[in-house]
């Protein structure tokens, strides 16, 4: 079983951190250190790792805040990173990173000058959030002039460490309410040059599209003015949320028509009757009745029955293609309805619809049962 994220901060990740520090600092208590870092932490969760081991950084740094950034800074650079195993080396950096905000707030100036120093170990994106809010505009100006930064681990912080919903790192509410802020950012890192900054522009987007569509719609529209091949692919990853709802200006903008002239033709669902862990397969036909090539993105959605009885519905990526003139094209696709810990099951009809550039198109029903004694997941 491959090695949990949790368990690369480890003994070995603490004691690594430890000689990083006496390097940097002459008389720091290296032992010492690694006894409070190692207390309890084989039964921490990942995240809760990472805190445990920056206070554990933090206490055993000087008093003086800005010898302690001189400390951090000192000690990423004699952190010596095994390039083999460079994932590994990077989660034993984060908590040094994540020390950080818990020893520099009342200096933000050098201590954004020590993460973006620190990032290219391991990214900042969750360190530098605490600053963006107790220090919005300080952050934004220094994050700004990063954006030309010759290191794409640090021009990437910029579009992922203000994600306003960034995946662990809690909302940043301010730009969830108005991401005006952010926009200007991206908009100076939309052609950046490196694939991995570009992501994460997209996944920034995506992001806002979720609380302001409009906005991120019209973003995407102003930047497909002068299309390139990058900016398309930026763009496309960034409208996928949308794409999947259905927006028709996001499938419109992508070159997909909602009301493109095909047909869907005998859906098919089988077996009729499953149980949870059973699969399902879905068959359809797609035939094209435009005179011209159509692009379309095709979907389906599952209406899982809820224990009051209602249904909810769950859309899942299917295919992406473009039919000719008359054209017609056979879909398969297997459905697992095993049990997972993110959804419960309850016993009753459900429904598949078959969605063609957010439009839905066609539908069949199954019947689900709950082994007997089963909770519907794991």
């Amino acid at each position: 079983m491959p090695e949990a994220f949790k368990d690369k901060i480890n003994g070995r990740g603490v004691a690594k951190l430890g000689a990083a520090l006496a390097r940097a600092e002459r008389g720091f208590d290296a032992a010492a250190f690694a006894r409070a870092a190692e207390r309890g932490l084989g039964r921490l969760e990942l995240k809760a790792r990472v805190q445990h081991v920056a206070t554990a950084i933090a206490r055993a740094l000087p008093r003086e805040p800005m010898q302690a950034l001189g400390v951090l800074e000192r000690a990423g650079r004699a952190l010596r990173l095994d390039e083999t195993d460079r994932v590994t080396m990077g989660f034993v950096a984060w908590p040094l990173i994540d020390a950080v905000p818990l020893v520099g707030m009342a200096h933000p100036k050098r201590a954004l000058e020590v993460l973006l120093a620190l990032t290219p170990l391991f990214s900042a994106e969750f360190a530098v959030r605490p600053f963006l809010r107790e220090h919005p505009k300080l952050t934004l100006r220094a994050l700004g002039r990063a954006c030309g930064h010759a290191d794409p681990h640090v021009r990437r912080l910029v579009s992922e460490g203000t994600r306003p919903r960034l995946p662990w790192g809690g909302a940043l509410e301010a730009f969830v309410r108005d991401p005006t802020p952010t926009l200007a950012l991206l908009e100076r890192l939309e052609d950046d040059p490196s694939e991995y900054v570009r992501r994460s522009v997209a996944n920034h987007l995506n992001d806002i599209s979720k609380d302001h569509p409009d906005r991120a719609v019209a973003t995407c529209r102003a930047w497909m003015k002068r299309p390139t091949p990058a900016r398309s692919a930026l763009v496309r990853h960034a409208l996928r949320t949308l794409v999947k709802a259905g927006d028709a200006r996001a499938l419109e903008l992508l070159g997909h028509a909602p009301a493109a002239a095909v047909e869907v033709r005998g859906l098919r669902v089988a077996p009729s009757r499953v149980a949870v862990g059973d699969s399902l397969e879905i068959c359809f036909e797609i035939r094209s009745r435009a005179s011209t090539a159509t692009s379309l993105v095709v979907d389906y959605a599952v209406h899982h029955v809820k224990k009051a009885g209602h249904t909810t519905a769950k859309v899942f990526k299917l295919r992406r293609f473009a039919l000719e003139p008359g054209e017609t094209r056979l879909v398969r696709k297997q459905h697992s309805l095993r049990a997972v810990t993110t959804r419960r099951y309850y016993p009753g009809r459900h429904v598949i619809e078959i969605l063609v550039n957010g439009s839905a198109r066609a539908r069949a029903t199954f019947e689900l049962s709950v082994p007997s004694g089963g909770k519907g997941r794991r």
